[in-house]
């Protein structure tokens, strides 16, 4: 019996504009691009972790093509003097990972090349300290069947891929507040939960199936929001979930033609304020960043945040 093989490609999609491949991820479903990530240390656990946990709330198959041993260097032998990637290193990457939600590991530079150092074998294949965490990792993943494991987490610390794209272009006269509330506010919230240890989620907005295990979202916005992403945080709200936006209520879609669902639906409007101040909340008072000043119709919503007797939270 005869089976057809297609050949394969393999590249890397830039990370840098955010968590998630700077494809569209329905284009890379339709063409049936399988998509992986990698995890190497960055000087940064909590960039690590939230991008490790949106690849396990995204990905049907969360695993880990590039699972890095080691590190690259021109001078290896000079580096890992000062620089070593210690078994101890390389065990807290690989048990991040997987308390993160990640399936599955494929060891990159298993083998040291002329360029690298540290792998768990010597190019004359004898045996290096991080041999020894790799195998027990790989004895381990078979124990406990990680594909049966589900994530349990309920709240979903919510990514929004245009948001990203738009820091892409470096130009933030428009919309000035978001690398604050990217970089600052979503970044810093990511930092309290971890210090709270409570575990989350990372959903992309954008997909209702990552959403949907949430119990308590956490959404950044900005002025503009694609109508099936407002649609989206309506239908969660209305399903009884929780969902905290911070940031602005949108105006206008991804065309910027207006595009005001969740303006009207909650019957409030924001303008940009984008200062430090004393907020005035829950009987406490306090500094903090204050996105906008928020103008409310109706009774659907209660003021419970004001900065000077302006509200800037209901």
């Amino acid at each position: 019996v005869g089976a057809e093989v297609n050949c394969l490609f393999y590249t890397n999609f830039s990370l840098k504009n955010g968590f998630s491949p700077s494809l569209d991820k329905k284009l890379l479903e339709a063409e049936q691009i399988f998509t992986a990530g990698e995890v190497f240390w960055n000087q940064d656990y909590y960039s690590l972790a939230r991008q490790l946990r949106f690849w396990a709330t995204n990905f049907k198959l969360p695993w880990i093509s590039n699972f890095y041993c080691g590190f690259y260097s021109d001078a290896p032998q000079e580096r890992k003097k000062y620089f070593p990637s210690t078994p101890q290193l390389t065990k807290f990457l690989a048990t991040l990972a997987l308390a993160c939600g990640i399936k599955g590991l494929d060891q990159y530079m298993f083998v040291e090349r002329s360029y690298w150092h540290d792998s768990a074998l010597d190019q004359d294949g004898s045996i290096k300290p991080n041999y020894e965490v790799l195998q027990k990792l790989n004895l381990l993943t078979e124990k406990i069947q990680l594909e049966n494991l589900k994530n349990l987490a309920e709240i979903g610390l919510v990514t929004y891929k245009p948001y990203y794209d738009y820091l892409a272009l470096k130009n933030e006269q428009i919309f000035p507040y978001i690398s604050h509330l990217l970089q600052k506010t979503l970044a810093g919230l990511s930092q309290d939960l971890s210090y709270l240890k409570l575990d989350y989620s990372v959903p992309d907005l954008g997909s209702k199936e990552s959403l949907a295990n949430s119990k308590f979202l956490i959404i950044p916005s900005a002025q503009f929001m694609e109508q099936t992403a407002q649609e989206n945080i309506l239908a969660l709200a209305k399903s009884g979930k929780i969902v905290l936006l911070f940031g602005m209520i949108p105006e206008w879609d991804l065309n910027f033609k207006k595009c005001d669902i969740l303006s009207k639906a909650l019957k409030i409007k924001t303008k940009y304020s984008g200062e430090i101040e004393e907020i005035e909340a829950f009987d406490e008072k306090f500094l903090a960043y204050s996105f906008a000043e928020i103008k409310r119709k109706g009774r659907k919503s209660e003021e419970i945040a004001w900065k000077k007797g302006k509200c800037v939270g209901v």
